[in-house]
């Protein structure tokens, strides 16, 4: 018996063919997404430290520590 899914008979049973998002031998488990969830401030601290890290020269980080610090 499938319960979200077409049954296929066999010669030693039946096997199921899920439809999207479920999965297991009779297609009863539910695949959930997983979602994350990023704060303002965490994502600001990586879109710094990846302009930072991609830079291909020095001008980056100048420019950073001058409008952090001298302002």
């Amino acid at each position: 018996m499938c319960y979200y899914g077409t049954c296929h008979d066999e010669d030693d049973g039946y096997v199921c063919e899920c439809e999207p998002g479920y999965f297991g031998p009779t297609c009863r488990e539910r695949r959930d997404a997983v979602s994350v969830v990023v704060s303002k401030m965490a994502q600001l601290a990586i879109a710094i430290c990846a302009f930072i890290l991609l830079s291909e020269s020095h001008f980056v980080t100048y420019f950073l520590y001058d409008i952090m610090v001298t302002r």
